[in-house]
C-alpha cells in the first residue's frame, strides 16, 4: 500500500530584483517602474527615493515629473519567511522638452547672385540642429554653409535653385521638433523671353499672342504696335483683324524688383481663308478585293492637303495611292481592315479646314460559318444550333438537312428528335452585295436514355482470401460508370481494382472489410441511371464447407 502524496515546498529568496522602467523622460510625463524577484513565497516590495517609501507594490507609477525628480528609484524584494531581502535600483533623468522652432529670414530680398541667410530660432534646449530643403537632408557645399552650432546656413551666391521650402530639426534627448516649412523666393529674371502666337492669320479672325518670361516674382508686361501701348497683359487678344493690322507686335517684360527688362517681337501677315473641304466618293460600292477612289473638293485657296483615318494620318503604301496635289486617294484591293472614318484636311498660310468624315464600309464575306450547339441529343429532345458567320452587310442564313431547306434564321431549333433524324446538319450563309456564299455542317447523333442497370458476381459465394468480381451490366448507350458502396464512391487501392470500362470490379484478394451495399451508376450524354443495392456479404472458408454440408 502506498500513502497518499505529501507536498513539501522549499522557501527561498529572494534573488536579485529585475527592475524595468525608462531611463530619460521628458518632464511633465508620468512613468511606471516595475520590480520582479524570484522567491517563494512570493516577495513583497518597497520603493525609495531620495530615502523616503513611495511606494509598496511591485510597480510603481510616478507623479508628473520635473527635473528635481531627477535620481536613482530603489526596489526593495523581501521574503517574509526567509526573513531575507535583496535590492536593485534605475537611474531616471527628466529633461525639459523643446517647446518652439521658426525660421527666420534676413531683413533684405533674397536676389539671385547675393549672400542670403535662414536661422532657427529655439525655445528649450537643444542638442543637435539638423536642416531640410523641401523634405530632405541639406547638406554643406562651395556656396551653402553652416555656422558652428547649426543655427545659421547662409548662401553665397544665391541661385534660384535656392527657392524651396526649409525645415530646421531640433533635437534633445526627450524628443525632437520640426519648424513649420519656411518658403525662401529668390528673386530673378526676366530672362529667356518667348512670345507664342500665329505669324499669319485670315481676315475677319481674331488672334491672341502671348508673352512669357522667366521672372521671379513674375514679371509685369506691356505689348507694343506701332509705337502705341495696346496692352498691359502677357496675353494680347487683337481686334478683327483686316490687312492694314499686318506688321510687328513688341512685348516688353520687366521684375518690379531687380527693375530689369528684356524685350521681344512677332511678325504677322494677314490672308484670305479657306470656305469648304468635302469628300467625294465614288458611285458603286465599295466591295473586298475592287479598287475604290475618294476625292478632296476644296474651296478657297489650298497649299497642303492631308487624308486621315480614324483620326490618324494615312500614309501611301503598296495598296493607298495619292493623286497629284492629293486630291484623290485611291484604295487598291480593297480589304475589311480599310473600314472607317476618313477625312481630308486643307491647309493654307492662315488656317486650315477638316472635311466631315466619311464612313467606308468594305463589303465582305461571309467568311466560314461558325456552328454552336450540341451534337449529342436524347430521343424526344429538342436540340439548338446557332450559326454565325463574318459579313458586311450581315449574313443571310439557310440551314438544310437531307438537302432539305429546315431554316432561314441563324438560329434553328429542331423538332422532338427521332434516331432518324440524326445526320449531317448544314448551315448556309449569304452576302447579298458580295454574292458569295459559305458552309459548315454538323453532325448530330440522337441517342436514347439508359434502359437498365444490374449487378452481376462471379461466383454465388464471396470467399475471404480469394478473388471475386461484380459487374455493371448496362442495358442502352453509356459513356461512364461509377461504383459506389454504402453510398459512397468506392476508389480503386491495393486490392480493388477496376476493368479499363469501369463495367467490372475485382477484389484481389476480398476481405471482410469489403462487406457492404453495393451500387453501379451509368451515364450518357443525355442521363443516367444507378443499379439496385446489391449486399456483398464476405464469408470464411468454414461457412462454405458448412453450407455445402447442409445442403447434402
Amino acid at each position: 500500500m502506498t500513502s497518499s502524496p505529501f507536498a513539501v515546498e522549499v522557501n527561498f529568496g529572494p534573488e536579485m530584483p529585475r527592475v524595468m522602467g525608462p531611463n530619460v523622460v521628458k518632464s511633465g510625463n508620468t512613468v511606471t517602474l516595475s520590480c520582479w524577484a524570484t522567491s517563494v513565497p512570493p516577495s513583497q516590495y518597497r520603493w525609495f527615493f531620495n530615502g523616503s517609501l513611495v511606494s509598496n507594490k511591485s510597480e510603481f507609477m510616478t507623479p508628473p515629473l520635473t527635473e528635481e525628480m531627477s535620481g536613482d528609484y530603489i526596489c526593495m524584494a523581501l521574503n517574509n519567511i526567509t526573513e531575507k531581502n535583496s535590492t536593485a535600483s534605475i537611474k531616471l533623468t527628466v529633461i525639459d522638452p523643446i517647446q518652439n522652432v521658426r525660421i527666420e529670414e534676413q531683413s533684405n530680398p533674397a536676389v539671385e547672385g547675393n549672400s542670403h541667410t535662414l536661422t532657427c530660432n529655439i525655445i528649450g534646449p537643444a542638442d543637435h540642429i539638423h536642416w531640410m530643403k523641401d523634405g530632405k537632408p541639406l547638406y554643406s557645399d562651395n556656396r551653402t554653409a553652416f555656422s558652428v552650432d547649426n543655427r545659421t546656413v547662409s548662401f553665397w551666391p544665391l541661385e534660384r535653385s535656392d527657392s524651396a521650402d526649409y525645415q530646421c530639426l531640433a533635437i534633445n534627448a526627450v524628443g525632437n521638433m520640426t519648424s513649420e516649412p519656411y518658403r525662401l523666393f529668390v528673386t530673378y529674371g526676366p530672362e529667356n523671353q518667348v512670345i507664342k502666337g500665329p505669324n499669319k492669320a485670315k481676315t475677319g479672325d481674331i488672334v491672341t499672342f502671348t508673352c512669357k518670361a522667366v521672372s521671379n516674382p513674375p514679371s509685369e508686361y506691356k505689348w507694343f504696335f506701332n509705337g502705341s501701348l495696346v496692352s498691359n497683359m502677357s496675353e494680347y487678344m487683337t481686334p478683327s483683324l483686316r490687312e492694314e493690322m499686318s506688321g510687328k507686335y513688341i512685348c516688353m517684360a520687366f521684375n518690379s524688383i531687380s527693375w530689369k527688362n528684356s524685350t521681344a517681337n512677332i511678325m504677322l501677315t494677314v490672308i484670305d481663308p479657306i470656305y469648304s473641304v468635302e469628300i467625294a466618293p465614288q458611285m458603286n460600292s465599295a466591295r473586298e478585293n475592287d479598287s475604290y477612289n475618294l476625292t478632296c473638293h476644296v474651296a478657297g485657296p489650298a497649299d497642303f492637303i492631308y487624308w486621315m483615318k480614324n483620326g490618324e494620318l494615312l500614309l501611301a503604301d503598296h495598296r493607298t495611292v495619292f493623286s497629284l496635289y492629293n486630291k484623290t486617294v485611291i484604295l487598291q484591293a480593297l480589304s475589311r481592315f480599310d473600314n472607317g472614318q476618313f477625312q481630308c484636311l486643307a491647309i493654307n498660310a492662315v488656317g486650315n479646314m477638316t472635311s466631315a468624315a466619311y464612313t467606308l464600309l468594305v463589303s465582305y464575306g461571309p467568311d466560314m460559318p461558325t456552328i454552336n450547339g450540341t451534337n449529342r441529343v436524347n430521343v424526344g429532345s429538342n436540340a439548338t444550333l446557332s450559326c454565325y458567320a463574318p459579313s458586311v452587310p450581315p449574313s443571310i442564313y439557310r440551314w438544310y438537312f437531307h438537302d432539305s431547306l429546315v431554316s432561314n434564321m441563324s438560329e434553328y431549333m429542331t423538332p422532338p428528335l427521332t434516331e432518324d433524324k440524326g445526320g449531317e446538319y448544314i448551315c448556309m450563309a449569304i452576302n447579298s452585295i458580295t454574292g458569295k456564299h459559305s458552309n459548315a455542317s454538323v453532325l448530330l447523333t440522337v441517342i436514347g436514355p439508359i434502359q437498365s442497370v444490374q449487378i452481376r458476381t462471379s461466383t454465388p459465394h464471396a470467399l475471404e482470401n480469394y478473388s471475386y468480381d461484380l459487374t455493371c451490366r448496362v442495358t442502352g448507350v453509356v459513356d461512364h460508370i461509377h461504383w459506389m458502396k454504402n453510398g459512397e464512391k468506392l476508389l480503386p487501392d491495393s486490392n480493388t481494382l477496376f476493368s479499363m470500362d469501369n463495367k467490372t470490379v475485382t477484389f484481389w484478394p476480398v476481405d471482410r472489410y469489403d462487406a457492404g451495399l453495393y451500387q453501379c451508376m451509368a451515364t450518357n450524354a443525355v442521363g443516367n441511371l444507378t443499379s439496385e443495392g446489391y449486399m456483398l456479404h464476405v464469408n470464411c472458408k468454414w461457412n462454405i464447407y458448412m453450407i455445402q454440408a447442409f445442403k447434402y
